[in-house]
């Protein structure tokens, strides 16, 4: 198979993580807790991104399909999202900027709730379009591709484990703050039915922030936090999911593999690195940005209030809980590996289109069965960061 070549060199992130108190772990097998394994659905729309190309020419790999995302269960914070005709289709465009003057932020801020439905496009717009918001509050909350992919055996399993970020690329900050434990008996009831301890469970909210720094909305329901027993400290709930998807050389296609699980992850968010657009040409191209002393806001895992700011990225090392997927007695052949950030569109982001990022891999088998896993040049997808970006090497 042949790839167009890339201007830079995708590189990994690095194998030590600055500021994530507790993360700092060894690269052996983890089985954390609060990983919630569910089936991968099946796809059915559009791409939630393409294959990066040069201007050159384009790579022979086709864009990624798209997958239902299963909202997790719960009372009016965590019901299954609306049906198709409960809700207006997506629009083909991002969020518009409003028509008319952005709305004034009041002395308290506007309460909004996410409800049942998740957030999308068209309940983002509809709220600009109403002036109860204003677009330039919004973050765009989006994943890099993967990076430090690499089989780990433990157990008789094939783990694939990989190094990923989370990059704010909209105007406004990702800003949430964790509450109280929850005491809703819906909630605590599913918390239970999951296997999960609602003692550890705390109701998170999302606080959209003007541009003199006050607070202008904020979300109550937006997600729960849970206490992560290894890292000891909460991590926001759908923050993220990892999947492995097959390459089909017929239909041309990625395809979910029946029976291979999606994991779905929780994080802390924290400022770990600035970043800048390299080139208006291509949106997904990033350099690392050195940033004036203390200007990463949000740099404790351990506090109620954190977030990502506008121009920042978070980081995620291979090395940590969570970081991979099972993939034992996977055959041979060409896949990629994908990270979808805000998968259940919990929280109010300016584009819902744009948060997978994803790299292709050959594995094949010796004739032992023994996996080796090899990263397809210039197939990947997200935000990425070539040889000139400072601090990547």
């Amino acid at each position: 198979m042949s790839q167009s070549p890339l201007p830079g060199a995708l590189l990994p992130l690095p194998l030590a993580l600055s500021q994530r108190s507790g993360d700092d772990l060894p690269a052996t097998l983890f089985l954390p807790s609060i990983i919630s394994p569910i089936a991968l659905a099946g796809a059915s729309a559009a791409a939630p991104g393409a294959l990066l190309q040069t201007p050159a020419a384009a790579s022979p790999l086709p864009a990624p399909r798209a997958r239902a995302i299963p909202h997790a269960p719960g009372a009016d914070a965590l019901s299954l999202p609306a049906t198709p005709d409960q809700e207006p289709p997506e629009p083909q465009k991002p969020v518009a900027a409003p028509s008319s003057s952005p709305p004034a932020v009041a002395t308290e801020p506007l309460s909004l709730r996410r409800g049942s439905a998740p957030w999308s496009d068209a309940r983002v717009e509809a709220l600009i379009r109403e002036g109860l918001l204003d677009a330039a509050w919004l973050p765009d909350i989006r994943a890099t591709a993967l990076t430090h992919l690499q089989i780990q055996n433990a157990k008789q399993r094939e783990l694939l484990r990989f190094s990923n970020a989370i990059a704010n690329t909209g105007e406004g900050t990702w800003q949430v703050r964790r509450g109280s434990l929850i005491s809703d008996p819906e909630q605590i009831a599913d918390a239970v039915s999951l296997g999960l301890d609602p003692g550890q469970l705390a109701a998170t909210a999302q606080e959209l922030l003007a541009a003199d720094g006050a607070i202008a909305a904020v979300v109550a329901d937006a997600a729960l936090s849970e206490f992560h027993p290894e890292h000891k400290h909460f991590h926001i709930g759908e923050t993220a999911e990892f999947g492995v998807e097959r390459f089909d050389s017929t239909s041309q296609r990625w395809d979910p593999i029946t029976g291979l699980e999606v994991v779905k992850t929780t994080f802390c968010l924290i400022d770990v690195n600035q970043i800048q657009q390299v080139s208006a040409t291509d949106p997904d191209h990033y350099d690392i940005i050195k940033s004036p002393a203390n200007a990463n806001l949000y740099n404790d895992c351990f506090a109620d209030l954190q977030g990502i700011q506008a121009g920042w990225i978070d980081r995620y090392n291979h090395s940590l809980p969570g970081q991979q997927v099972d993939i034992t007695d996977l055959p041979a052949g060409t896949y990629r590996i994908t990270s979808t950030v805000n998968p259940a569109g919990w929280f109010l982001e300016s584009d819902y289109s744009n948060n997978t990022g994803w790299t292709g891999f050959e594995l094949s088998r010796d004739s032992n069965g023994n996996a080796k896993l090899t990263t397809i040049p210039g197939a990947f997808g997200g935000i990425w960061f070539d040889s000139s970006s400072n601090g990547m090497g």
